[in-house]
């Protein structure tokens, strides 16, 4: 069972290495994204940023050596 874990976190690794080299390259790809005069714009990339941040730190909330990271990140 430890083994089918290890390639499946193998899996999930390597796709968000690709995900992360891939994604700052969709507004070259896809110029519309980049349209900024577009209403809401900025309020779907700061709410995608939020998202990602709330992710990565939420479970990580208790640990008191991540608060410090977390204060940082907050600002």
């Amino acid at each position: 069972m430890r083994n089918l874990w290890d390639k499946a976190g193998l899996v999930i690794s390597v796709t968000c290495l690709l995900h992360c080299l891939i994604t700052p390259l969709i507004p070259f790809v896809f110029p519309f994204f980049m349209q900024e005069d577009h209403p809401l714009f900025h309020q779907i990339f700061f709410l995608m940023a939020l998202l990602s941040a709330v992710m990565a730190f939420y479970p990580h909330r208790k640990n008191s050596q991540a608060r410090k990271i977390l204060i940082i990140a907050a600002l």
